[in-house]
């Protein structure tokens, strides 16, 4: 059976958001089903502004102004400082440049600034390059 939200992404079952989007939507379709239902067939009274006015104070400012942005901010919040914070700037950032330091210190070290010294390795260098090409060959 063909699924109408769509395949799972990587395991993860689907898309909150398009579920908490057609709950809202059948929510709305609700309400106008149900309007339409007092208004033309009970022959009932209008809603009154007051009504729509606590709606939208009472539901929308609440819901969508405060609590969903809320929601998104602290969530967020908490991944920055639980692992922006811990796992990529501490763990790989500094610890990159602390190891970037540390080969500089060994290279620094090697810097003798005698011609003889980078010869002798130059040529150390020659013959390891030589040995992997002919130790790969045979």
């Amino acid at each position: 059976m063909l699924n109408p939200l769509g395949p799972p992404v990587e395991g993860v079952s689907y898309s909150v958001g398009v579920i908490l989007f057609i709950l809202v939507e059948g929510l709305a379709y609700s309400l106008v089903v149900a309007y339409f239902i007092h208004r033309f067939v009970k022959e009932g009274a209008r809603f009154t502004l007051d009504l729509f006015n606590g709606l939208e104070t009472g539901f929308i400012d609440i819901l969508y102004h405060k609590s969903i942005p809320r929601a998104v901010t602290s969530t967020f919040r908490n991944l920055f400082e639980g692992f922006e914070l811990p796992v990529v700037d501490k763990g790989f950032n500094e610890k990159l440049v602390d190891k970037i330091l540390s080969a500089g210190e060994l290279f620094g070290k090697i810097q003798t600034e005698r011609i003889n010294h980078y010869l002798i390795i130059f040529g150390l260098g020659i013959l390891l390059s030589l040995a992997l090409v002919l130790g790969g060959l045979l």
